[in-house]
């Protein structure tokens, strides 16, 4: 009888999981998500399914992200991704690696310089255009700014290439661990550009329904 008692709560401690985290998908963390102004920046969010970033251009009248990577002079839009830094520069797929990165670990952050639009650069990825503020955009880029640990010297930490594409792996700021993770550090970002988002953002799908009304 011990044992059907056990199971019995159990399952209803699974199933009071489930649903409070559907509900964190669905129910946004504000209700009212309008907005206007005229002075406005264009970003894409983008996502393969399992992994969410921000893309931005290489430089426009609010910020010129030449002054921190030269080698992005040549190209249109820079995409920032943060992650567990043993699983993201990892080249083959590892379990340890995704149980690792459920507890307190490393950073990093990863840079692709995209020589065309983001829609066609992942035309095989869901991507989303959105417009925000411009001092809105500011106060992104300062997030993402932060997100890279610097040297003595205040430069950019390097670490090897990237994934894909003209690309490279950087130091991070901050840990990773499963109740922080990639999606929430973009809903983070999101939130400081007063973007709408999931009260749960811990999957992809869960940001870009979110966001999928915004123009």
């Amino acid at each position: 009888m011990a044992i059907f008692k056990f199971l019995k709560y159990f399952f209803l401690f699974i199933l009071i999981g489930i649903i409070f985290l559907m509900g964190g998908f669905f129910i946004p963390r504000k209700w009212s998500q309008e907005k206007s102004c005229i002075d406005t920046v264009s970003i894409v969010i983008s996502s393969n399914g399992f992994h969410t970033s921000f893309i931005v251009p290489v430089s426009n009248d609010a910020y010129d992200w030449t002054k921190d990577f030269p080698q992005a002079e040549n190209y249109q839009y820079i995409e920032f991704g943060w992650g567990n830094k043993q699983f993201y520069m990892a080249r083959d797929f590892s379990i340890m690696n995704v149980l690792r990165a459920l507890f307190p670990s490393e950073t990093v952050m990863h840079v692709v310089f995209l020589d065309r639009p983001p829609e066609k650069w992942f035309s095989n990825s869901e991507s989303k255009r959105i417009s925000i503020c411009r001092q809105d955009y500011i106060t992104l880029l300062a997030y993402i700014k932060q997100s890279f640990k610097s040297d003595k010297e205040g430069k950019l930490i390097y670490l090897d290439e990237g994934l894909y594409g003209p690309s490279a792996f950087y130091e991070g700021n901050g840990s990773y661990h499963g109740f922080e993770t990639c999606n929430v550090w973009v809903a983070k970002g999101l939130r400081e550009a007063d973007v709408n988002t999931p009260l749960w953002a811990g999957t992809a799908r869960s940001i870009m329904w979110h966001i999928r009304n915004y123009e």
